[in-house]
Parts: structure tokens; sequence; C-alpha cells
């Protein structure tokens, strides 16, 4: 087994001329990007890179990437994508943390790992792409390296369960910790998920508004539509909902993968007045963090594609609960993934009683290895085959599960239990809040108590009316549950893939 296969059976299934990623204006088959990963391997070779080692992948959403990723994968070496959007000292850290023998990396972004590639003792190898026939000093061209290769490959043969890729966690809750993939991870979620939850085929055309160095992205925009041969388009800018309307009106897909914000932006688009077609989309997905249920009411008014929300996560490479089309619960995650397992359950680990909420944890056939050289982190996040998400959830009598706040932001007040994420979905109806962040903090007698991070929409003031207005608001809908502290602020601390960093907002 490797899972280079995902890519290369389309040439065994006779798909070797079929369109697999839209890139701009370039289209790449099948059977040229099985080439060109063939090219990349030999080019590993070349460098005596070696089974299991690392090979780090700074890269936009490009055909370059499952190029890289696969040639990787299919010599045994292990590529380990990253976030795009950091600096310079994040580059050394994930560097240093991984050991990463190659780096190869976008011209673009090559500024930012230049002043730092000399601490990275590890680090022997660094390929630019974008630069063919351009020295850099110190460098290799990627272009130039892959064309002087074959274009044939034999695969390193690996078992279901050892290492194959990495990806990092995004850091909401810290420094980003290295979680280690198996080759059967893959093939697992692309099964599961892509075909059973989303009954993708090879006749669509995916479109997802998150990258491929993310978990969620790299099944939207890889493995699931490489799984059975259906085409992607890969964007290397940033997600903004002009951009993404005007992919899906070039492109036609019939799958798009966003985030709630996305799909509330094309509402409020619409609502305003602007016209714009996305007829050719069959589904639409939505993941990273919980979609309200009156997001997904307006969206229902908005147009008839249904608009699921699904619960994944890094450590299991992408979603394991997930609404079915026609049997969507607004405001609800879903139900299990065949081929997962789920339970809520106290801090003893035993199983709540249905409609209590616990701690929510997962057990699959693509759950993660353990987190890179961190057994203490391991042991805490993968407990005897389960992996504990650090989400707190409920589920009710028809086996849907109901999101309640991370396992470390929900906390009692007053003696009553308080989930931010039930307060914000409040907050966030009232037409003055553009969006909202609830955390636990202690008051001068050392209580806990709610403080509500409130951003406004435009020319809204955060004046004291309006604090007791907001409060009386949620008092309404949830009492005993209103903010005890409301601050208004210009935005929220984010990771790059839009998670709200709580910590940060505790002032930890």
């Amino acid at each position: 087994m490797n899972v280079s296969a995902i890519l290369e059976n389309n040439v065994v299934a006779g798909r070797a001329n079929k369109i697999a990623v839209y890139h701009g204006n370039e289209t790449w088959t099948y059977g040229v990007l099985v080439s060109w990963a063939n090219r990349m391997g030999n080019a590993l070779k070349q460098l005596d890179v070696r089974p299991n080692e690392r090979v780090l992948l700074l890269l936009p959403d490009s055909a370059a990437f499952p190029i890289c990723f696969f040639g990787a994968t299919k010599v045994g070496a292990v590529p380990v994508p990253v976030n795009t959007m950091l600096t310079s000292s994040d580059y050394e850290y994930l560097l240093k943390d991984s050991d990463a023998s190659v780096l190869i990396v976008h011209q673009t972004l090559y500024y930012l790992v230049e002043p730092i590639r000399a601490n990275c003792k590890a680090l022997k190898h660094v390929l630019v792409i974008g630069a063919k026939g351009r020295s850099i000093e110190g460098t290799l061209g990627w272009e130039d390296c892959l064309e002087a290769e074959s274009t044939e490959l034999e695969t390193v043969e690996r078992a279901s369960h050892d290492m194959a890729f990495w990806l990092y966690s995004s850091g909401s809750t810290g420094k980003p910790k290295g979680v280690v993939h198996a080759h059967g991870g893959m093939f697992s979620t692309s099964e599961h998920s892509g075909k059973q939850i989303l009954k993708i085929d090879q006749n669509d055309i995916s479109l997802s508004s998150s990258k491929l160095f993310h978990a969620y992205g790299l099944g939207n925009s890889m493995s699931f539509p490489f799984a059975v041969g259906a085409a992607t388009v890969l964007n290397p800018h940033l997600s903004l909902p002009d951009v993404l309307l005007d992919l899906i009106a070039k492109f036609k897909p019939t799958l798009l993968f966003a985030i709630p914000k996305i799909y509330l932006s094309l509402i409020e688009l619409a609502e305003q007045g602007k016209a714009f077609d996305i007829s050719s989309l069959r589904l639409c997905i939505s993941s990273g963090e919980g979609l309200p249920a009156d997001v997904y009411r307006r969206w229902s008014n908005f147009c008839e594609i249904e608009l699921l929300d699904v619960l994944g996560s890094t450590e299991l490479l992408h979603m394991f609960i997930a609404n079915r089309q026609g049997l969507v619960k607004a405001g609800s995650s879903g139900r299990v993934v065949s081929g997962y397992q789920a339970r809520v359950v106290d801090d003893k680990g035993d199983a709540v009683p249905t409609g209590e909420i616990g701690d929510l944890v997962v057990t699959g056939p693509s759950a993660a290895l353990g987190y890179w050289n961190q057994p203490e982190a391991s042991s805490k996040s993968f407990e005897g085959g389960w992996v504990v998400t650090g989400d707190k959830y409920h589920m009710d009598e028809e086996g849907y599960y109901w999101f309640r706040g991370r396992s470390n932001d929900v906390f009692k007040s007053n003696g009553i239990w308080i989930s931010p994420i039930e307060v914000e979905s409040v907050l966030d109806e009232h037409p003055s809040v553009k969006e909202s962040a609830v955390v636990c903090v202690r008051d001068q007698s050392g209580l806990f108590r709610a403080k509500a991070h409130v951003v406004l929409r435009t020319g809204e003031l955060g004046t004291e009316e309006l604090v007791q207005t907001l409060r009386k608001f949620v008092k309404r809908r949830l009492p005993q549950r209103s903010p005890d502290y409301i601050d208004f602020v210009d935005a929220l601390p984010k990771t790059a893939t839009g998670k709200i960093q709580r910590y940060k907002l505790r002032g930890e």
C-alpha cells in the first residue's frame, strides 16, 4: 500500500486524459500529474532522501502541491504541508520541530525562510518553485530538477499503519503540533466521507475555501476528488466571497466546501441585491466551526442548494460526524459517519445520558498515529484508541450531535453551566452584532464570570445602552446565561484557518 495510489489509480482506470486540476488558465490531466509526481520522487531519490525523512511543503494551492505530496509519499518520504500565512519565526519552529531535510517553497514565499534556514541544521536542500532558469543562491530550481528526471518510478510499498504524511494543528491552543497520519487514513476518509456522505463521483468538480495545507482542504481539494477521478479547482489566493464567486462562474463546480462565514457572506451579498449564479452547485458543505441554525435557515431561504454542516479535525483527517442530504437538523453537526464511533463522556470517561453535555471522543480508521515527539500530549489526546476532540457536545435521542463549545471553554458561572457557543449564537442574531466570542474570566472576588467580546456591524456604536440591550436580548432566550461583561472590539483573534483563539481573549 502507498497513499500515492489515490492519484495513480486514475491512470490505471483509464482516466489519464481526464482533467484533474483547474488552476487559473491551466489544466492538468491525471496522466500529466502522475508523470510529474514520478519526476518529483526521482528528484528526491537523487537528493538521497530516505524513507520517513520529512519534506516540508510551503506552497500555495496549485498543481505543484499534489505533485510534491504524492511524489514524496511514493518514495516513502513524508510530506509535511504547512500554513502559507505564517512568519519567519513560525517556519523556523516548524522546520526544527519536523527535522525536515528538504524544503519545497514557492518563490513568492522564499523571503520568509531565507533569513532562518541557516538555523535549521537538519535542512539539507531547498527547492524553489517558480525560479526556473534563475539562480537563487543556495537553492535548487524545482522545475529544473524535475525536468531532468524520468517519468517512471517504482512505488515504495508501505503498511496501512506506516507514517505517510503530517499535518500541523492550527495552534488555537498554543504551539502547533505535528499530527502524524498513516497511509491508510486518506483512503478511509475518501471512502466513508467523500463517497458515502457526499456521493462524489468522476463527474464532480470540487471548490474549497480551505487550503490544501489544512486537513479540511486536503480532503476537499485533493483526496476526495482524486479518489474517484473528479476534478478540483485550486485557488492560490485568499478565499474571499468575490473570488469564490468568480471561480464558480468560470469553472462551474458542483461541490463547494467553505466555513460558515463564507456562506453568511454570500447570503448578505444576495440580500444586498448582488446578482450571482451558483446553480452549478449540487451540494455545499460547511465545517471549521459550527454552522448556526440561523445561518442554515437563511441559506435555505436564499437558495435550494443543500448545505451540510460536518465535524472533523486534524487528528482524524476529515469528517467523522456529518449531516446527510435530506436529513439535516439545523444547528447540529449531524450523526456519526459510517466506520467511526463517537461517545459523549464525563470527566471519568463514562458515557453521559442522552441529552447531557460531556466531552466528545471518537475512534475510526483515519485517526492519527499521534503527535510528533510529544508523548505527553499524545497520551492525553489519543486515549486507548479514542481521540479526545476537546469539544463539548450532547447527543439527542435521534443520534444527532450538538456542539456546546470547546472543553476548556465551557464553564460554570453563578452555579450554571455556560456554553459559549450557545450564548454566541444568540448574540450573533442581534442586528447590531457581526460576530462574538464568549470566554470565562474571574471577577475581583475570584469568581467565574462570562465575558462577551463583540464585533459590531459597520455604523454601530458600542454604547453602554447597547451593552444593556444585548444583555437583555440574551437573557430573554437564555435565562441565567446572559454575559456579565461585554467588550466591543474591532476584531476577534483568529488562526489562519479562521478559528477563534479564545486563549488570547482569556489573556493566557
